[in-house]
This record gives structure tokens, sequence and C-alpha cells, in this order.
């Protein structure tokens, strides 16, 4: 790490170190509430040191003012692996464990790192280990220095986790943070429904590609156990320069996604897929990332093969898919580089990038997903693929255009080609992957299918995303809704540029069939727009909320009477929150016409059925104070129309609003009649009106012919002398 050159807010500078243990110290006294919550700290360089393990937050934080670690040696990461694996042995309950590693520079050990990292990955292959990594370098620029980072990225993917980048200033590695906390923490609202307890374990590194911490962080809420590691070192690029740095930061690892979603985070969302092949899973071996040792030796057969492949296109106009097909020949690695949610990443080029290896233009990646490693299957998961990509690069090309009239600036918004490939030919059958051209860079993800959103790593590029998503949503009238927006993003003369890949579709309405396993429809649509707000962009496009192109979710039916109206008004605002539900629109007058109204809710289904039983309880109380209820045990033999006319005539005549129950009675012949009362100008409930209706109802029901058994009075239940 560099001395001094990290920034605080006031201007002034500290060294790297000071900053990441300001971080964590922070995280780890806010987390004092989770009494539960335990915590160990590691250092690591040439060697790992174990300073404290399973402390509570209040001990934690007392050890971690009087560390003085010192930077020295050089980074290894394989050090900082077997410090994590010293810090799990530690906690003896088995509870599941999150990583954060943080470090500001790539290893000088690539090889023993990635075979240790395998060791410790198959060794953890049965417990729920996530790996999380922060890389703090020194430009907030993003894709700056991208290199230094490409180890954390494929850290963070082989171990189920994610990359946060962040620039050299307190500010920004605070933000780094705050999105893994986001992170974490819905991953763990989603294991909990498993296990009551976790554990978090966050590691960092760092000289410029030097210190380097771990760390276990805790999510409120549910008990778990956080680690933290350090490295020591001072390695200042490839030179041996050696800096001294006092007191290192510790780095908290939050959690994943306070979102208030019904649907588990992406992590948790594949955890099945990584389940159902976990048992083979860990005997994958991995490669190192970096470009120039994955497309290296294209003819070498102990590290490609090659094969011929049948390489389907797709093309989305708006309303349907055409395809095309042609035949190619492909070179792909043996080993996988990286691994998504679902997915193993492979080093790939056709046959043109053989003939002149080396080319960027001519490299690729190719995505098998988990499955194809055991069973003969792939083709509709890889088509949903492909079918996404095609559908996010049709409204990609005409947000561009759309946002180019309505805010006069240009927004490079783009998306990969993704085809379909089906190998053909003597021991290749069986298996598809997709393939797409490789992007060297820091992957940004902005949004995901789950509903997350990067507010705090690239504020106005999530900004931007989050725009495109809605203008998916009402430019394909409610039926098509593009999420789970990831790749490289950065900006041109202040003009911002987005590169992306492997985008999710939720689809409605059944007018295509399911974009895959990730596609959530109505459920995954209700998720984003509980989470999105509207900003320029949107409003620039004039863009349409949900509930303006899609039918409600859910329809409550409530009295069309005026004083109930009023009554419910003043709590909308809480039955919202409390329920966090999407959007609703409840009518505010009543009409003539209608008995009884909706109130239309857009929502998911556990939210959908908290607000209303919010509204049952506030119609109760409403109901306690101002319902009469005349139950209609033997009634006339009237039609809809004469009940509706008789309805009328009551009102007018009485001036006392009336009901007939339930609210389709129209269908089934009501069951009750339901008379209100009014608030006097005093505050009591004036029931007056409500009686001589009451008296003048049952005159007219008892000098008509019930439908069975004549002469039967129909009974009436007063209500209370009770104040609204």
């Amino acid at each position: 790490m560099l001395t001094q050159d990290c920034k605080e807010e006031n201007g002034w500078s500290l060294s790297r170190m000071d900053a990441v243990l300001k971080t964590c110290s922070d995280f780890v006294t806010e987390s004092m509430m989770n009494r539960e919550d335990v915590y160990s700290f590691v250092t690591f360089n040439e060697e790992s040191v174990l300073h404290f393990s399973c402390q509570s937050a209040f001990n934690a934080c007392e050890q971690l003012s009087n560390l003085r670690p010192i930077a020295e040696k050089q980074t290894l990461f394989a050090m900082g692996i077997r410090g994590i694996e010293a810090a799990i042995k530690r906690e003896k309950k088995g509870l599941p464990s999150h990583v954060v590693f943080l470090s500001d520079g790539e290893p000088t050990d690539p090889d023993t790192y990635l075979r240790d990292l395998h060791v410790l990955l198959r060794k953890r292959a049965g417990s729920t280990l996530k790996i999380y990594t922060v890389g703090f370098g020194e430009s907030a620029k993003v894709n700056a220095r991208e290199g230094d980072f490409t180890y954390l990225q494929q850290l963070a993917s082989l171990g189920r986790g994610h990359f946060q980048r962040c620039g050299a200033s307190l500010c920004s590695l605070q933000g780094a943070f705050t999105a893994l906390t986001s992170t974490i923490s819905r991953t763990r609202e989603s294991s909990t429904r498993r296990s009551t307890t976790e554990r978090e374990t966050l590691g960092t590194s760092g000289p410029e590609s030097g210190a380097s911490a771990a760390y276990r962080s805790p999510v409120h809420k549910y008990p778990h156990q956080c680690a933290i590691l350090v490295t020591r070192v001072a390695k200042v690029g490839l030179s041996e320069v050696l800096h001294r740095y006092r007191r290192p930061n510790m780095e908290d690892a939050i959690a994943e996604g306070d979102e208030e979603s019904d649907l588990e985070s992406e992590g948790s969302q594949h955890e099945e897929a990584l389940n159902g092949s976990r048992s083979k899973f860990p005997d994958v071996q991995f490669e190192l990332p970096a470009p120039d040792i994955i497309f290296k030796d294209v003819m070498n057969k102990d590290l490609w093969r090659n094969f011929t492949a049948a390489k389907t296109s797709f093309k989305f106009n708006g309303r349907s898919f055409a395809r095309s097909a042609e035949v190619s020949k492909v070179f792909l690695r043996h080993k996988p580089f990286m691994k998504g949610g679902m997915r193993l990443v492979y080093g790939m080029v056709l046959e043109e990038g053989a003939r002149a290896p080396g080319k960027a233009e001519h490299m690729m990646c190719a995505k098998r997903t988990f499955e194809d490693l055991e069973k003969d299957h792939g083709f509709q998961a890889h088509s949903a693929f492909c079918r996404s990509t095609a559908v996010a690069k049709y409204f990609g090309q005409k947000f561009r255009k759309d946002t180019q009239q309505a805010l006069a600036a240009a927004v490079q918004f783009g998306f990969l080609d993704c085809h379909l490939y089906s190998p053909v030919g003597t021991g290749e059958d069986g298996y598809h992957f997709c393939g797409e051209a490789y992007l060297n860079g820091h992957f940004v993800k902005l949004n995901s299918n789950a509903g997350y959103v990067n507010e705090t790593d690239y504020n106005e590029h999530s900004m931007i995303a989050q725009a495109f998503s809605h203008y998916t949503f009402d430019k394909s009238h409610g039926e098509l809704l593009v999420v789970d927006l990831q790749g490289i993003c950065g900006e041109v003369k202040d003009d911002p540029y987005f590169l992306l890949t492997d985008p999710q579709v939720h689809s409605r309405c059944g007018t295509f069939d399911k974009f895959g396993s990730g596609d959530h429809g109505d459920q995954g649509v209700s998720t984003f727009f509980n989470k999105h707000r509207c900003g320029p962009i949107c409003k620039a496009l004039n863009l349409r909320k949900d509930y303006e192109v899609r039918p409600p979710t859910h329809i409550i039916s409530i009295p069309g009477v005026q004083s109930c109206l009023d009554f419910l008004q003043p709590r909308r605002f809480w039955m919202k929150k409390i329920s966090g539900a999407n959007q609703f629109i409840m009518p505010k007058q009543a009409s003539k016409d209608k008995d009884w109204l909706d109130i239309q809710l857009w929502a998911r289904p556990h939210s959908g059925e908290k607000f209303k039983e919010l509204v049952n309880k506030s119609l109760e109380v409403y109901y306690e104070a101002s319902r009469q209820i005349l139950f209609l045990e033997q009634k006339p033999a009237w039609t809809a129309e004469v009940w509706k006319e008789k309805l009328d005539q009551w009102q007018s005549s009485s001036g006392a609003a009336a009901v007939a129950y339930p609210s389709d009675w129209r269908e089934t012949a009501p069951s009750e009649l339901w008379v209100f009362s009014e608030k006097s100008e005093s505050g009591w409930v004036d029931h007056k009106k409500a009686n001589w209706a009451l008296s003048k109802i049952r005159e007219e029901l008892e000098s008509s012919p019930p439908d069975h058994v004549p002469g039967q009075s129909p009974t009436s239940k007063p209500a209370k002398q009770a104040r609204f």
C-alpha cells in the first residue's frame, strides 16, 4: 500500500492501512447490538497470523484498537487463503462463512494461490462458504488499472461471491463495503430460512498490490461469525520497495441485500444449481484469469481441444425471434477460468482466431452450465440466455436513439452478441454452450433479477441502467423487463458507455416462452418496481409506471361509502409503508353507480396479503363505529336491478348510505344489508338517519313476499355508540 495517499472527506491523507482499520472498526461498533455475533482477525503477507478469533463485537473492537500491523514483504494470496482456513477452524459450530478479501493489487504467487484455493473449496464443498473481494485502487476511475484486480475478480467468482472496486479514498472504501453489506445481507436472509445462525469472513490485502485483510462481519437480525484477514505487505508494482504502516483498517463485510424481496439473492437463487453438482464440482480445476495465459498456445492439444460446432444466432424484432445457423470450427480451453451462479467460463477462439493468435478481436469466452458436466442437456438453458441477450440488444438500440433525442446527450448502451454453439462430431455430441466476445476489465453488476440495485458503486451508471430496465417494460407494453445488467461501464469525454453481458428477462402474459429459471414473471416485475424510483431519464422518456401498464396483482373491495373512504385516506401511507407494497390506487370519492369500490394493488404475494390484512383491520374499526347489519335470512325474490333500485330509494329517502353484501351480490343475491351512520359535527357518530333507514327497510321487506318462509322478519345488529 502507498503511504498517505488515501483521502478523507476533509482533504487530509492517511495510509490505506489506516483507512481499512477505520472502516472495519466503524462496522464492528455499529454491530454491537448483535450480541451473539463473533469476530476473528488475521494478518498475512508471506505468512499469516491469527490475532484473535470468535470474539464478541465489544472484545473485537477493543483488540482492533490495539493492533499495530506493519506492512512489509510481499503479497501472497496463498497465505490469505490459509488464514481464512485457520479462522474458520476455530469456530466449532460449523456456521456458514462469508469471506471478504481486500487488496490493492495482484498476488505474487498466482499459481500457488489458485492451488490452495482449490484445496479450500474442496474441503468446504459441503458448506456455505462465500468469498467477497474488494479492490482498493489508486484511482476511482472506472476500469483504471484493471489488471491489478483480475485475480480478485476470479477469487470472488470461484468463491461464489462478488467483487467490488473502489478508489483510494476513505469514502469510496466505505461505499464498497456498503455494497457488500447489501449483498451479504440478502444472502444471509435467504440462508436463514435453513439456519438461524451464520458466520461471515472478510479478507483484505494491501500494498499498491499490498495490504490485505479478511474479516467476518455480522449481519443484523441473526448471529454469525466474522473473520478479518489483513495482508502486511509493502510492494509497489513490480519493485521491492518497502513501506511501513500502522494500524491496518478492518473492513466490514456486512451483507447482501436489505431489500424486502420474496426472491432470494442471486447467489441464493442459483444455489440449487450449484448444490446439484456439488459432489463433482470441486474436482473442476481452474486456470489463471490473465488473457496472456487463457489465449496462449492455441494449437497445444494439452491446453485446447478443437471441434466443429453448429452456431445458432438469435435476433428479436419486438414481437418474435428469428434464428440463423452456420457451422464453425471452435477451439476451447480444457480448464475454465471463472465461475458464475450457474455456469463455468472457458477461453475460446474460432478458426480465424487460431490463425491470428493473441489478437484481442478474436478472443472469446464459452459458458457452460454445471449440468453439462454430468447430464446430456443444456439446449433450452442456453437458448434462454441467447434469447434474453437478443431482447436486450433490441431495446438497447432503441434506448440509445430515444435518450439521444430526449436528453440531447449520447449514452452508449450496448450488449455483447451471444450465440449458441452445439458441438458435432466424435466425442463432442450431447452438450451446448454460449459463446461471446471476451471482455477484459472490471465487471460491474448494476442491478439483478432479484431486485438488487448498485446504489453505491457506480451510482450514475446504475441510474441509467435502472432507467433502461424501466424502458424495456414500457416499450414492451408490460410484457418484458430486462434486468441483471452487468458488464463494463465507464465514460468517454464525459459521455457514459456500457458494454453489458448476461442480461435476464422477466416475462408476463404468456406471450413468450419463459426465459430460463431466472425469469420470475410477475413476481420479478413487482420486485423491480418495488425498489425502482424514477429519475430524470425515466421522466424525460415519459415512461409509464408499472401500474399504468399491467393489471393489479391484488384487488380489495370496500364499501363505496364516502365516510369509509375518508376514514381510510389518512392510513394510506402507513399501510403501504408497513406492507412493502409497490403501488396502490384507492378511490377518493364515492360513486352513485357503484355500492362497492376496488382498491387496486401492485405488490408481491407476501406484501399484498399484508396490505389486505391492514385494510381489513382498519375497516373493522370503521365498522364497529358506524355500521349496522340487516341479516336477510329470508328475502324477496327480487332481481339485481330491483335490489339496486330499492337501495337507491332507501338512501335517497333516509340520507344514510346503504350497501348490499357481499360485494358480488348481483351474481349471488345479497345476504346482508349494511347501513352506515355519519360522523356528527361534535365528533360523535350520529345514528339517527341510519336507524330511520333501517326501520323503513324492514317495513318494506316485511311487506314483500320472501323467497321461502313468509312472515319471518329480517333481523338487525346495531352498531355501538363510538367515536371515529
